[in-house]
């Protein structure tokens, strides 16, 4: 995922189909829907913004010591002094966050402008693709309800990763949306990808009750998506010494091409 979660699927997905398709994007986010149309319709205020971002903090901040969230407001006044307008400056601070996980919150300024730069030339690829895509700021449910119906759609669905909060917490409401989510998924007369985690990573919660959690996400999967006639196929994600599976699900035949299973 070069990005976010979303564009990561829109790099998987888009790339083989035919550009004539419309396509579109949809996200409650209001920062990612404003990246994403920042990288579409303003590539090179937005790589310039980005470039000015990484040469004010090599030059007044010290590399070694840890990010705070004060930087962030000592960068915001720099590019608006500089001209940029502020959904390029929100852009950049989108983008500067998205890249980073988890594991990278405690980590050194030299660290993450290292893994800025190194995605920059990602962005030049999401440019490209995303050319003629329609980016809309909406609820994911919203969206399900209105396509799902429609025979000619595909929906690549990427939700919040169920039980993946930091503290990987039982969370009630979390549980609610995804039940409502596979209601919906399971009715949907459209095709559809979804993309789920099926492991918890090692490095949340010091890897204590990881076991019980991997327990918990497949039954909850295996409980609401087998036996309907849905297909699966499970990735996994190397991180070091630590390895994620991920999961997509759709409702049509995948059997045949590798790593696809019968749900």
């Amino acid at each position: 995922q070069t990005c976010a979660g979303g564009l990561g699927l829109i790099i998987l997905f888009f790339l083989p189909y035919d550009h004539k398709c419309k396509r579109f994007i949809a996200d409650i986010d209001k920062d990612k829907i404003n990246l994403y149309t920042c990288i579409r319709d303003e590539y090179y205020t937005l790589i310039n913004a980005i470039k000015d971002f990484i040469t004010y903090v090599k030059t007044n901040c010290s590399l070694s010591s840890k990010y705070s969230n004060s930087i962030i407001s000592d960068l915001t006044r720099h590019l608006t002094t500089i001209g940029y307008s502020k959904s390029i400056i929100n852009a950049v601070l989108t983008f500067f966050t998205l890249i980073h996980s988890q594991r990278a919150s405690n980590s050194s300024i030299q660290k993450r402008i290292d893994e800025l730069e190194k995605k920059m030339p990602f962005i030049l690829e999401l440019n490209g693709i995303l050319q003629g895509v329609e980016i809309w700021q909406a609820d994911m449910m919203d969206i399900i309800k209105q396509y799902s119906h429609k025979g000619k759609f595909i929906l690549f669905v990427d939700p919040p990763y169920l039980l993946t909060n930091g503290k990987y917490a039982v969370n009630e409401r979390e549980i609610k949306f995804h039940k409502r989510l596979a209601t919906l998924l399971c009715s949907c007369k459209c095709k559809f990808v979804l993309y789920c985690r099926v492991t918890a990573s090692k490095f949340s919660g010091k890897n204590k009750y990881k076991r019980l959690i991997d327990d918990v996400l497949l039954c909850f999967y295996d409980n609401y998506y087998s036996g309907k006639g849905f297909y699966y196929c499970d990735i996994e994600l190397k991180h070091g010494n630590d390895v994620t599976i991920e999961r997509m699900i759709t409702n049509f035949d995948m059997c045949g091409e590798e790593g696809w299973k019968k749900y």
